[in-house]
């Protein structure tokens, strides 16, 4: 799961975003993890996939055990207008 999400990474730094999606949720369907969902979120802001974004960053914010994440996590929830 861990390459996945870093290939999903690097597809990130190439603005292939669509990709880089398909990546991040191939790796949290294989082993969740927090740290890949924001991630995820990332690359559903940068499609404008404004609601799914939110949503994962929400799920941070709620279900990580670190507090520096889950901070990140509502800081870039209040950066997304409301719909």
């Amino acid at each position: 799961a861990y390459l996945i999400a870093e290939i999903g990474a690097e597809q990130m730094r190439l603005q292939r975003h669509k990709i880089a999606e398909a990546c991040y949720r191939r790796s949290i369907a294989l082993s969740d993890d927090c740290n890949t969902r924001m991630h995820l979120a990332r690359a559903l802001a940068a499609m404008r996939r404004l609601g799914e974004a939110r949503d994962e960053f929400a799920h941070v914010a709620k279900t990580s055990t670190s507090e520096t994440q889950q901070a990140k996590a509502l800081e870039q929830l209040s950066m997304i207008p409301a719909e």
